[in-house]
């Protein structure tokens, strides 16, 4: 029930949490059942409930983000988006970090038809496939260290090194492509 503020007759005072907020009174359709459920939201809720409420969406995100494969969807957005022509979205492609799922969307860049960004995911690609390279020769595989991403990855890009042989054992050529793309890319940032 909301209490009736004595400076300003017509505005209802009510309890939400902590504080205590006035709101006026306005008139119509709309207003009457806005006014009734902020009351009753406000009547019936407490602060330990918003704790809650706020913990279970904390919780939802968590398990929505382990179990989509977010990365993958935000790539392949970008990447679908700069090959229509809306180069925007390559500042992401040049400077954040990707995850194997995330590379795997790049190669239809490979063909692009701006050669400032057609060599630089070249380059991001063939660096990916000599680190891939140099961490399976250094260590064998263990059954349980198996991912399926970088599996996949790693056989995509073993089947593209012909196209990326410009830019393997060739690490000047690599930075040299990778900064110019970033350097072109941040105009968009």
């Amino acid at each position: 029930m909301g209490l009736i503020d004595k400076k300003h007759p017509s505005r209802t005072l009510l309890p939400l949490g902590l504080f205590r907020k006035s709101l006026p009174k306005r008139r119509g359709p709309m207003s009457q059942p806005l006014r009734f459920y902020a009351h009753q939201g406000a009547a019936r809720r407490s602060f330990w409930w918003l704790v809650r409420a706020q913990l279970i969406a904390l919780v939802l995100t968590v398990v929505a983000f382990s179990l989509f494969p977010i990365d993958d969807i935000a790539h392949r957005y970008n990447t679908a988006r700069v090959q229509a022509g809306y180069l925007h979205p390559s500042v992401m492609i040049a400077v954040k970090p990707i995850n194997e799922e995330g590379m795997l969307n790049l190669f239809d860049l490979v063909d692009h038809s701006d050669p400032i960004i057609r060599e630089g995911v070249k380059a991001r690609l063939a660096h990916r496939l000599e680190e891939i390279r140099k961490q399976r020769a250094g260590n064998p595989s263990h059954w349980t260290a198996f991912q399926l991403a970088e599996t996949r990855l790693f056989e995509k890009l073993e089947a593209h090194a012909s196209v990326l042989q410009p830019y393997l054992g060739q690490p000047n050529a690599r930075q040299k492509s990778a900064a110019e793309f970033t350097n072109y890319a941040m105009q968009w940032y």
